[in-house]
């Protein structure tokens, strides 16, 4: 019987790493939950909505081995706590380690030639593994070798027709064929095969995708062929790249409408992300991004990096694979000085309804108790 799959993806999960959660908690710091890995800063497409068009100097792959010995490196229990020594109810020593790692970031993993084999080694090491790809380039070979070996997968649609896609993407109208097909045939091959992997795809709610006939095409093309889920995500604008790109409030109260009047959560699941909506609106409330412990990002030159704001910045730059292993730069002096700055710095250049937003409302509301917060 296939594992029951948790898809939300409108919050977040670190309540459930209690242990990670009470070493924070206690010291300041534990081990991430999870690494957003861009292997590549190659991409296929050019799209309007891209954080990271700010970038220059693209063509880099991390090297084949440098990834996976920072794969193995992340899995293994190497950081250890002790427990007794700062709660006096528990004993014993905690081992901690990654738990999940996506392959994402800044290009398009697909274009990375061990894609495959970098999904095969993180989950033979005992990591969760997932992907995000615009997908064109997910054929049958990568689909052979990556799928069995993935928790998720999620593919950028984020247009209904072939034109709109063509405008959004920045590449030719034919692609949005060869996406759909994609998407049909990983589809075909879990059923087959009878893998655990969810598979899902995204629109994100852009002025140029909202049209009726873009909105109401897409949720016709899924009734047919079934993906485990459709994530309809707001725009948010990265503080380095800033774009005219926001959808009104009336736009997404026009797009509710279509949702119940074509009814596709009887073929898929529909996850409208209204809770990131209401965070970008209201801002970042907390006084400092407490998540920062929890997850981290791997550029394409090895860099380990604390968010996509501080890419080719060597100032708050944790270290390099190249250089050391993934263990002995989170342990670092290093990392721990730029922690310092970053909390100095403050929340006020931080993105809105950013990766860590919701765990830092959470994590600020244990930091920073409210009345009544004893009661349960």
């Amino acid at each position: 019987m296939a594992k029951e799959v948790d898809t939300v993806i409108d919050g977040h999960k670190i309540f459930l790493h209690p242990k990670k959660e009470a070493i924070w908690d206690i010291l300041g710091d534990c081990y991430p939950i999870h690494i957003e890995a861009g292997i590549t800063n190659r991409c296929n497409h050019k799209c309007i909505f891209c954080a990271l068009d700010f970038l220059e100097n693209r063509g880099t792959d991390i090297d084949r081995d440098v990834m996976i010995s920072a794969l193995e490196d992340m899995a293994k229990p190497k950081i250890k706590y002790s427990l007794s020594a700062q709660i006096n109810d528990r004993t014993g020593i905690y081992e901690d380690n990654v738990k999940s790692i996506m392959f994402g970031g800044e290009g398009e993993p697909t274009l990375h030639p061990y894609l495959g084999l970098f999904t095969q080694k993180a989950k033979e090491f005992g990591l969760d593994v997932a992907l995000t790809t615009n997908g064109v380039r997910f054929n049958k070979e990568q689909q052979e070798m990556c799928l069995p070996h993935l928790s998720w997968v999620k593919f950028s649609v984020d247009a209904g027709t072939s034109k709109t896609y063509s405008k959004v993407h920045g590449t030719g109208e034919r692609n949005f064929n060869t996406l759909l097909d994609n998407i049909s045939s990983s589809i075909r091959l879990k059923r087959e095969q009878h893998l655990d992997v969810t598979i899902g795809t995204q629109y994100l709610m852009l002025p140029q995708n909202m049209g009726e006939e873009d909105l109401k095409s897409i949720i016709g093309i899924f009734k047919e062929i079934h993906p485990d889920y459709l994530a309809i995500k707001p725009y948010s604008d990265h503080p380095k790249s800033p774009k005219d790109l926001i959808v009104q409030a009336e736009d997404y109260k026009r797009l509710e409408k279509i949702l119940k009047e074509t009814n596709p959560q009887d073929y898929f699941k529909v996850l409208f992300r209204e809770g990131t909506i209401q965070r970008i609106q209201k801002g970042n409330t907390y006084p400092a991004c407490y998540g920062l412990p929890f997850i981290t990002l791997v550029d394409s030159k090895g860099n380990m990096l604390p968010c996509n704001l501080f890419y080719d910045n060597e100032e708050f730059t944790y270290g390099n694979l190249y250089k050391n292993n993934f263990s002995e730069i989170w342990t670092s002096q290093k990392r721990k000085e730029v922690i310092n700055k970053l909390r100095m710095k403050g929340m006020e250049e931080c993105r809105k309804g950013c990766r860590c937003d919701a765990g830092n409302n959470y994590l600020s509301r244990i930091k920073n108790p409210l009345a009544h917060d004893n009661f349960t």
